[in-house]
């Protein structure tokens, strides 16, 4: 139920996100209603009639802050709001959605005491940082259920909708059963001891020294354990990543081409990703997605210090960066991240 959106141009906009409203309303699941906003009384004659004639599961009110405007006093907006949204909920099994719009630059609805009436209220934000526009889901209130995590991150994705991240906030660190891993590079276990699940290393280089060399040891470690690797790259194109690779298996391992792509395409999922074009929050919803559905023993960041030189000053990368790491400790993921190092730090 609407007050001034147009019928064909919603429809249009939510096609666009992967909203289909014309089959939906065709197979009787979905009615649109636009009504005209005259007086308060009117409105919630032609509401109230509208209830009583067909039985709704959901009702959607877009918005109410029409209705609302057609009074100045604020004791009368709060009588209405509590007099008719009770009624409301009394006459509908289902779910009432009320949205409610908020001046630019506020982040507080002036209707009243909508927040007291309602059993859950959720506020769209959105923030722009360098440039790059970050959604958050800011939970006020969910009645019944003590909340932690307030602030979730959302993206709306062109033939997909709305998709929700719950960032990863691990409360201990406890990697579970923990395994030892074999490798035949008798050098990589100088330094280290053992590798077992869990671990997480820091693969660190001068800036000038980009050996394909120290990507060596990840071949074998795939290899030898039978193991999958996730390798996200924030410095160059999966392309690149995958003729190093190959030219490694070629020139120090004396692969034929035909056995290095075997190796590549049993073991080895190659993403690539430009920190640039996310904010922190996206970026990690993206790779928390991509580890969930490939579900590789080993997950390697490489390009580390693009990732951080591109959210420097971002206040919630580091903390969004640390519950990543400790999110794939918690679930047995050996994590190696290749950095080169720019500055004596």
């Amino acid at each position: 139920m609407t007050f001034y959106e147009d019928k064909e141009k919603l429809y249009k906009n939510m096609s666009r996100i992967g909203v289909d409203f014309p089959s939906t309303e065709e197979k009787g699941f979905f009615k649109f209603v636009k009504l005209p906003v005259v007086s308060i009384e009117s409105f919630l004659k032609e509401f109230a009639s509208l209830l009583e004639k067909e039985n709704f599961d959901v009702v959607v009110l877009n918005s109410v802050n029409p209705v609302l405007e057609l009074t100045e006093r604020r004791e009368e907006r709060r009588a209405i709001l509590l007099n008719f949204l009770y009624q409301l909920t009394s006459s509908i099994i289902g779910l009432l959605v009320v949205l409610a719009e908020v001046e630019a630059g506020s982040e507080n609805v002036e209707i009243g005491s909508i927040d007291f009436v309602a059993d859950a209220v959720i506020y769209l934000k959105h923030r722009v940082e360098h440039g790059l526009l970050s959604r958050i889901m800011e939970l006020r209130k969910i009645r019944g259920l003590p909340l932690q995590t307030v602030e979730i991150p959302f993206v709306i994705i062109e033939g997909k909708g709305i998709r929700v991240f719950k960032p990863p906030k691990p409360g201990e660190i406890c990697p579970g059963s923990i395994k030892k891993l074999s490798t035949t590079v008798r050098e990589f276990l100088k330094g280290l001891g053992s590798l077992k699940t869990g671990d997480i290393l820091l693969v660190s280089y001068p800036s000038w020294g980009r050996t394909p060399l120290t990507l060596l040891p990840l071949v074998d470690l795939a290899v030898t354990n039978d193991s999958k690797i996730l390798f996200v790259t924030f410095l160059y194109s999966s392309d690149v990543i995958e003729e190093l690779l190959t030219g490694i298996m070629q020139d120090y391992l004396n692969f034929e081409a035909g056995l290095a792509k075997e190796v590549l395409k049993k073991y080895l999922h190659i993403a690539s990703f430009n920190p640039s074009a996310y904010s922190p929050s996206h970026l990690m919803m993206l790779l928390a997605d991509l580890i969930e559905s490939v579900n590789p023993e080993i997950v390697v960041f490489h390009g580390g210090e693009v990732l951080t030189a591109t959210y420097k000053g971002f206040k919630d990368f580091w903390i969004n960066h640390r519950n990543l790491m400790v999110w794939l400790k918690n679930k047995g993921k050996i994590v190696v991240n290749y950095f080169a190092r720019t500055d004596p730090h």
